[in-house]
């Protein structure tokens, strides 16, 4: 009597984790799919949307010459993208630099895997702005299990080279004198920061060239000239937020 009891008891357990994870799939299935409604809704940059059907570099720098406007807005969307990162950054510059990288490192993971399955539902014909098409897709493992293959072989080198980006940006990469004249404090910051552009910027590119390469086999590269010119131009953002919580840390 106490056997049929047990595996009663077992049957129920495995039906309330299947119902819990149906619940938590279909959270968020809505989430994704508001989300991406969201992101479809926002007006595309008709000269941004050629070059990246073209899928080369030159196609993205030609597009940026005739509307420069597109640098902030590709900047400011992918300061967005890594808040999260930046936002562990910033916490790790409590403990130091090394703290500061790791969490970076693994906030970067995750919003990148994140990113990464989404795209890839994308690419198998997922409308991932339709719940119900998502949750057709993470409950079906022929297509989930190589979605996250592809999210997690992406996500593994950007967030390592974001790691490297993030030590490089809370450091001073700035020459203590020039031309025999000492260089103030205020002086050092200004040279930094032009500094650490092209280095975050390459750091960026080579982070997603890296990533694509890993996923997928072969790059994009006006994906990578994106990331790069994002890289470079967002810098002057969070490298300054970066080093100044490192210098408040050290000066305690």
């Amino acid at each position: 009597e106490i056997m049929p009891s047990l595996v009663g008891s077992e049957m129920c357990i495995r039906d309330r984790l299947r119902a819990m994870s149906m619940e938590q799939i279909s959270r968020s299935a809505s989430q994704i799919a508001q989300q991406e409604s969201e992101r479809q809704a926002i007006p595309n940059d008709p000269g941004l949307t050629r070059a990246m059907e073209d899928g080369s570099a030159s196609a993205v720098l030609g597009a940026i010459a005739d509307d420069p406007g597109i640098i902030p807005r590709v900047t400011v969307e992918s300061l967005i993208t890594s808040a999260p990162s930046l936002a562990a950054g910033v916490f790790g510059t409590m403990s130091g630099a090394l703290p500061a990288a790791a969490g970076s490192a693994m906030a970067s993971y995750g919003t990148e895997r994140g990113l990464g399955l989404i795209s890839a539902l994308r690419d198998a014909g997922v409308d991932t702005s339709d719940p119900d098409q998502l949750i057709a897709a993470m409950t079906d493992p022929s297509i989930l299990e190589d979605a996250q293959r592809r999210a997690e072989l992406k996500a593994l080198p950007i967030s390592m080279l974001d790691m490297l980006g993030a030590g490089l940006a809370s450091r001073l990469l700035a020459p203590t004198s020039v031309a025999g004249k000492t260089l103030t404090t205020r002086q050092r910051e200004a040279i930094n920061l032009f500094t650490q552009m092209p280095v975050q910027g390459i750091q960026e590119g080579a982070g997603e060239a890296s990533g694509q390469y890993l996923a997928d086999g072969e790059v994009n590269t006006a994906e990578v000239a994106l990331e790069t010119i994002a890289g470079a131009f967002g810098s002057t953002s969070d490298v300054p937020v970066s080093y100044t919580h490192l210098r408040a840390h050290e000066t305690r």
